[in-house]
């Protein structure tokens, strides 16, 4: 019998909705300042511990020397944001590098290109032909660095609108038109519709946005309520929220229509006097308060920024928690997802799936909602992609928890790795919280008193004391210190949640630099006393006080203790260089020749939990939520005595 290859079951990969890669000439001075900005608005801000951010990964490349194969078809979108400047026109090698990156072609993903021009529009496509008949973003003709960024920051939610919003097509000859997305504006016609007309006029003539006021563009003869339903539904729901706007029918409707499709809202706060009662309904949803200043173009320009902003947000957290659901296997039917916080209207569309999870995403709702909230929904269980992996886990509880080393440290040779210090700070937050979740003990060794833009150590603190500071009887977090670095104020500054574990400096009379030597590595030992598993990532290559660079001693530390480890090569730093002697390659220092050539015979053996194979693609990915499911897992086959060699 011939088998039917077409009735075969496919295999479903996994693949992440978007990914971003802002690209800029090492000699643009302000090239990294302008990408640092796209990160914080976009991906996610470092300074944040509660996770409001949009969450698209944003890359950084300054260098020709970056591995191109971070950007394969493991993602749906793939944006590449070129900053265009002199320098990069002037610079033959990095015109043809921005010629192959423009013209990349993959039928697994989608590739687009949003070039930013910092010089004259005719001079680009002269110099960088792939870019000739592309539309850029030009910046070249707004003076000063402020105004840039707005101007910046607007297009870019704008076009990303599109594209999450799938109002983006392809003609057949190849070309990319752009549909507008739509923007439903709900107002009271009594006291609303001057706001919302002005408005809707400045969006239809000033932007490239499509608003839609239901008393203009209702057609004549039409069901009022079907239109008003299709209209919402796929749009941006902005409520021109004024004294009598709770009071009236349609005006909730509209709400609690965009509500059951999950549409972005946003609240623009135009109360004058008050009102008498609150639809409850109109809660929940990101505002703005609109105060008595005149509403110029440039106010309606930042609130529609601020439009744009909470769409992308909405929109791209569905996309991202069906992508968890997919690389966790999950089926469908297992989860209902809402791509905001949930509130009872949004629940109660979900009361007779059937389902076991409702996933949303970050932030965790307190501790009143969610039992509120659990009266009505007592079986099906509410959780975010932090809670997710505990919540799969039907031997979480009964598991032993586990103390986890953290090694971590800054990399000073970003440009070599799409992954720069913002990154790591962010991957390194979002590592801490999933363990913190899973009810781990993180132990760290760092100096809080080390003046970087990313001290490790202090941001660890700031994730205890900002995420679990309800957390202060079990103490999640012990960070190791040698007597002489902190202060009795430090201490107390420190709070009751972190454990301080002491380590005397040595008292001999020998030089300074080796009495700093061996009081690194005492330090270092300590910290991997009574710990069940390691995690290395970054670490400097140059500029160290100890022995050996920290995270190489600290590695070494691990093997001889015989200490199950977890080496990420993706953030660039001594933990790529330790990938990379694995892999065979010769070291740039002679004196770690021969233990370049222990860790090649090791080979991708750490009895983490992860086979060979498993530990090679945690090694080199750059997908933050792969990385932190892969260490999960093995922490998960460590708990169950499952060390794979």
């Amino acid at each position: 019998m011939v088998k039917n290859k077409e009735n075969k079951k496919k295999k479903i990969i996994a693949k992440a909705p978007l990914k971003i890669f802002v690209f800029w000439h090492p000699k643009f001075t302000d090239g990294k300042k302008y990408a640092e900005m796209l990160f914080r608005t976009f991906s996610r801000d470092e300074r944040d511990f509660f996770g409001h951010s949009i969450g698209i990964p944003v890359y950084f490349v300054s260098n020709l020397e970056v591995d191109l194969t971070c950007m394969d078809n493991d993602t749906e979108k793939v944006v590449f944001i070129p900053f265009v400047d002199k320098n990069m026109l002037l610079d033959n090698d990095w015109r043809v590098f921005m010629s192959h990156v423009c013209n990349i072609q993959n039928k697994e993903t989608d590739y687009i290109v949003y070039p930013v021009s910092f010089v004259s529009l005719s001079n680009i496509g002269e110099y960088i032909s792939a870019l000739k008949n592309i539309q850029c973003i030009n910046l070249n003709s707004i003076v000063g660095y402020d105004s840039k960024e707005k101007a910046l920051k607007f297009e870019l939610a704008h076009e990303l609108s599109r594209l999450i919003f799938g109002r983006e097509k392809v003609s057949e000859s190849k070309e990319r038109i752009s549909a507008s997305v739509d923007i439903f504006v709900s107002h009271a016609k009594e006291d609303g519709y001057e706001m919302a007309k002005n408005l809707s006029d400045y969006i239809n003539s000033d932007t490239g946005l499509d608003a839609f006021i239901d008393v203009n563009d209702i057609p004549i003869g039409s069901d009022f309520a079907v239109a008003i339903d299709r209209n919402i539904d796929g749009s941006i729901l902005v409520i021109m929220f004024t004294d009598k706007f709770s009071s009236r029918e349609w005006c909730q409707r509209e709400i609690m229509i965009a509500k059951k499709y999950s549409c972005p809202i946003v609240l623009l706060d135009a109360l004058s006097n008050g009102e008498v009662r609150r639809f409850p309904y109109s809660a929940n949803v990101k505002s703005i308060h609109l105060g008595h200043e005149e509403l110029t173009k440039e106010k309606y320009k930042e609130l529609l920024y601020e439009v744009l902003i909470e769409a992308l947000r909405v929109k791209f957290n569905r996309k991202f928690l069906e992508y968890l659901c997919r690389l966790h296997k999950i089926e469908a039917v297992d989860v209902d997802i809402i791509p905001s916080s949930p509130e009872l209207c949004t629940i109660l569309n979900f009361s007779q799936s059937g389902a076991k999870f409702l996933l949303y995403p970050e932030p965790v709702l307190n501790v009143v909602e969610m039992e509120q909230l659990g009266r009505v929904m007592p079986l099906q269980k509410m959780i975010t992609p932090i809670t997710m992996h505990s919540a799969l886990d039907k031997k979480s509880k009964s598991r032993n928890k586990l103390m986890i080393r953290l090694s971590v440290s800054e990399v000073l040779d970003e440009g070599f790795s799409v992954n720069g210090g913002m990154q790591l700070s962010a991957f390194y937050i979002e590592l801490c919280r999933y363990l913190l979740a899973s009810g781990h003990t993180l132990k760290y060794s760092g100096n809080i008193n080390y003046k970087t833009d990313a001290n490790f150590a202090d941001l660890l603190i700031g994730l205890a004391k900002n995420y679990y500071a309800e957390a202060e009887t079990e103490k999640p977090i012990k960070l190791v210190h040698l007597t002489d670095s902190l202060s009795d104020e430090q201490r107390i500054d420190l709070g009751t949640c972190i454990e301080l574990v002491e380590v005397k400096n040595i008292e001999v009379s020998i030089a300074a630099d080796e009495q700093v030597k061996i009081d690194l590595t005492n330090l270092r030992l300590a910290a991997n006393e009574g710990v069940h598993a390691h995690i290395i990532v970054g670490g400097k290559q140059s500029g160290y006080v100890g022995k050996y660079p920290g995270i190489l001693e600290e590695v070494m530390i691990s093997i001889e203790k015989n200490t199950p480890f977890f080496l990420i090569g993706a953030y660039g730093g001594m933990a790529m260089e330790i990938v990379n002697w694995i892999k065979g390659s010769t070291p740039k220092v002679k004196q770690y020749y021969d233990i370049a050539n222990e860790f090649k015979q090791r080979g991708f053996s750490f009895y983490n939990g992860l086979t060979n194979n498993e530990n090679e693609e945690l090694a080199i990915c750059n997908d933050m939520v792969k990385t932190v499911s892969l260490i999960l897992k093995g922490l998960q086959k460590i708990t169950e005595g499952g060390n794979v060699k």
